[in-house]
């Protein structure tokens, strides 16, 4: 026990003396903290709501104490005027380090470069990592560069209002705020440039390449394995909200999208690392975002047009109480899809539900 308390005091300590470089982080749903600290660069410290040591009762009780005198340590303000209900730390001691039930590990992903001063917030759960970054724009304005990533959503959204499942431990549940300085006619372009980075990324794990399916979806072998929603909030400052969805090693799916959804793991029987995965997505939605702000918006349409096959096939695009049925030709500059209809006339749409004949 003893060790034990000296080890707290020492981490108190060494918190307080370096605070500045601590990223810090709160799931207000969830009362729980989770602190990241380059003193524990191989692990994540977490501060969860909950107790995940197995102590007797004097030790938990002194521990619940010392966490509330460890956020003062760390200028932390109480939550609607009280602390969350703090009860256990995770972190190494006597050699053995707790389980943990991600496998996403943020001291890598924290290693990426980047030109903006990239933000990242893992929570183990909340509703939706897209309202996540909502709640920020309305209470405390981030800047350009914060990714959102939970383990878990249970209110995750596609286009058009569906549910997006979002089962723990084993999709990618991302989200990222942009500041474009784009024309209301482009910001449609952010659907295909984050589609793009999301096709690119999937494809560098897999054996086999996923194509998109206009204008946010991605299949393999004919099934959705991910899709892209992006939100635009009218702000004083433009800001895009890029979600992204990737179903990555779910082993089954519920018995109303069984039909249409599928995993990496179902299709290639491959269990693939969320962290290695995550890394590659983030850094091509860097390379991707920096073309369309350059304005090479040609090239990037040209690679998203290498990564889907649907151009030539017959489809219907439902927009609204409307259904346009017709070939599919190509995407105009605007990224909108050009069709010839059943008498060749040519149409290009900004919007709309794509379904294959």
């Amino acid at each position: 026990m003893a060790l034990r308390f000296f080890t707290l005091t020492f981490i108190a300590l060494l918190f307080q003396r370096t605070g500045r470089q601590n990223q810090y982080q709160r799931n207000q749903n969830k009362g729980s903290y989770q602190l990241f600290h380059p003193a524990f660069s191989s692990q994540k410290v977490l501060i969860p709501g909950r107790v995940l040591l197995n102590w007797n009762h004097f030790e938990v009780s002194f521990l619940s104490i010392f966490l509330q005198q460890f956020n003062h340590f760390l200028g932390f303000s109480p939550y609607n005027g009280k602390y969350p209900p703090l009860s256990g730390l995770i972190f190494k001691i006597q050699g053995t380090t707790l389980p943990n039930s991600s496998d996403i590990d943020l001291s890598i992903l924290q290693n990426l470069a980047s030109e903006t001063k990239r933000q990242w917030l893992y929570l183990h759960e909340t509703d939706s990592t897209n309202a996540e970054i909502g709640r920020r724009l309305q209470d405390h304005p981030p800047e350009e560069g914060l990714v959102v990533i939970a383990d878990a959503q249970t209110g995750g959204r596609g286009r058009l209002g569906r549910v997006w499942h979002s089962e723990p431990e084993n999709g990618i549940y991302l989200s990222t705020l942009i500041r474009p300085d784009l024309s209301p006619e482009k910001l449609p372009l952010i659907t295909l440039m984050a589609g793009l980075a999301t096709v690119l990324a999937v494809n560098s794990t897999i054996p086999s390449p996923a194509r998109l399916k206009w204008p946010n979806d991605l299949l393999l072998n004919g099934k959705k394995i991910a899709g892209v929603l992006c939100e635009n909030h009218s702000t004083k400052t433009p800001a895009v909200i890029i979600g992204i969805g990737i179903n990555v090693n779910h082993s089954q799916f519920p018995p109303e999208i069984k039909d249409i959804a599928t995993s990496l793991k179902l299709e290639t029987g491959l269990k693939i690392n969320r962290t290695s995965l995550i890394k590659n997505l983030v850094t091509q939605l860097d390379l991707q975002y920096s073309e369309l702000k350059n304005n090479e918006v040609k090239i990037l349409l040209e690679n998203w047009c290498k990564n889907t096959d649907l151009f030539g096939k017959t489809i219907t695009i439902k927009k609204g109480n409307r259904k346009i049925a017709g070939k599919a030709l190509r995407l105009d500059k605007l990224g909108r899809l050009v069709l010839a209809d059943h008498s060749g006339k040519e149409l290009a749409l900004d919007s709309g539900e794509v379904s294959l004949e």
